[in-house]
């Protein structure tokens, strides 16, 4: 999760990484909004075509060390920025805005008469800034259960062989995006064929499901003499399903704060939201956000964004891959990029 600080006339921010800070702070930039969020529903923005290309870059070329170290150093700085701030009292306000998700893609195959196979499987995705989990719903080996935590590499794209039953496995590229403010994974339906061969299984994307854990919290100094303020507001695009309570507000001559949270039920299934049926490219995005100002206009607003992306990707035969301790060839064709990357303001 990515928390954002200020605190009167200071403001922070970082994720800490051993003794390394890694961000990417722009100038001040002027808010379009002058006024409180009266709906919960955001637009979800594609991954831009800039970035697009230095992921792929980075899955399918073979870079030597100073090309790869040049598309990190494009590709990998945080995205955060300061908003400039329409009244000197919005010094005074703390904001904490967090968010993270976690997105589960169904995979289902045409019936076969024949075939013993299962007709669909899951696999849950979770992305770290340091690596990946991957978790499948059906796996081969009951000791595969809690999934395949995944540290993304520092050169070439990682293969990772997940074997589910029956054939239904996913071959996964992961990329060296560690530590960046995008994280990506290519996952291809291949499953065993003789001659060390993952072949194409035939199965689709058919659904997806987002679990999503956020905050927003705020707390006002406002000046003496003077009602201040404060909403707390989670907002998502169409595809994320949320709480109907989706902001709190608080107005006050004396330090107003609001908060509000959204918790995923990691550990029961039966609260999870059901698969929807989707089409290539999927997008969906979650906004933590805290609003500061007065009764009627804003001063002050802090938030982050964080956007997911599902879309279909090609790839190449690839002759000769270490997959754990063995050696595999994949065939190529329709395999799907799922990428997610957040954005700040402060």
């Amino acid at each position: 999760m990515i928390r954002v600080g200020c605190r009167m006339r200071e403001v922070t921010f970082g994720i800490i990484i051993g003794a390394t800070i890694v961000f990417n702070l722009r100038p001040f930039i002027t808010h379009a909004d002058t006024s409180y969020p009266t709906d919960s529903l955001i637009r979800s923005e594609p991954l831009d075509q800039g970035r697009r290309e230095l992921v792929r870059s980075l899955i399918d070329e073979t870079l030597d060390e100073i090309k790869r170290k040049r598309v990190r150093d494009s590709l990998c700085p945080l995205d955060v920025s300061q908003s400039r701030l329409s009244d000197e009292s919005a010094k005074r306000a703390l904001p904490i805005v967090e968010n993270s998700v976690v997105t589960e893609i169904l995979f289902e195959r045409p019936d076969e008469p024949a075939s013993s196979a299962p007709k669909q499987f899951s696999l849950l995705v979770e992305f770290s800034l340091t690596r990946v989990l991957l978790q499948h719903s059906l796996p081969r080996f009951p000791g595969d259960a809690p999934g395949q935590s995944v540290v993304f590499p520092s050169g070439t794209s990682r293969g990772v062989w997940l074997q589910g039953k029956l054939g239904a496995d996913i071959f996964a590229l992961v990329p060296s995006v560690r530590e960046c403010g995008i994280r990506a994974v290519v996952l291809c339906p291949r499953s065993f064929k003789p001659q060390d061969i993952l072949a194409d299984s035939g199965f689709k994307p058919k659904g997806v499901r987002v679990l999503v854990t956020a905050k927003a919290d705020g707390v006002f100094a406002n000046p003496v003499g003077t009602t201040g303020k404060v909403v707390a507001s989670i907002r998502g695009s169409d595809t994320i399903r949320l709480p109907k309570e989706w902001s709190n507000s608080a107005v006050g001559n004396k330090e107003p704060a609001a908060a509000i949270k959204v918790i995923a039920a990691r550990n029961d299934r039966s609260q999870w939201p059901p698969f929807s049926p989707f089409t290539l490219p999927w997008l969906a995005a979650v906004e933590s956000r805290t609003d500061f100002g007065s009764e009627t206009l804003v001063y002050r607003s802090s938030s982050k964004t964080t956007s997911v992306e599902i879309s279909e990707y090609q790839v190449k035969e690839i002759p000769a891959i270490a997959v754990g301790y063995s050696e595999y060839s994949v065939e190529g064709g329709a395999c799907y990029l799922l990428a997610e990357w957040s954005k700040s303001s402060l």
